[in-house]
């Protein structure tokens, strides 16, 4: 999941799955302010359906604390994994009988 770290440049924030065989997947973010969020097509939420892991996005030039927004996000895909990779590190929340929790932490190394 490291290669998360990868992703985090530019304004806008970017997205995608971790399936379940490991294999990042990033597709387009059609938010309408893709400074401010993220949303993933329904096409590319159905194409991947049954191999989803976990949700992934960026916080460019923020933290890995979950937003409101994606808070949201989790109630309507509690059975997945949410990470949110931001300049601190990487968070791995799940839902466990409707509370959010921090799974993981991994902090970003100096590069």
């Amino acid at each position: 999941m490291k290669d998360l770290f990868d992703y985090l440049d530019g304004e806008d924030e970017r997205c995608g799955f971790v399936l379940h065989d490991g294999t990042i997947v990033e597709l387009e973010n059609i938010h309408p302010e893709p400074t401010e969020g993220f949303e993933i097509d329904p096409e590319d939420i159905l194409r991947y359906i049954n191999q989803i892991e976990a949700i992934w996005h960026t916080h460019p030039g923020a933290g890995s604390v979950l937003s409101g927004e994606d808070k949201l996000c989790m109630e309507i895909w509690p059975h997945l994994k949410h990470i949110v990779v931001g300049v601190d590190g990487m968070s791995v929340y799940i839902v466990e009988q409707g509370v959010v929790l921090n799974e993981d932490y991994i902090p970003r190394e100096a590069s």
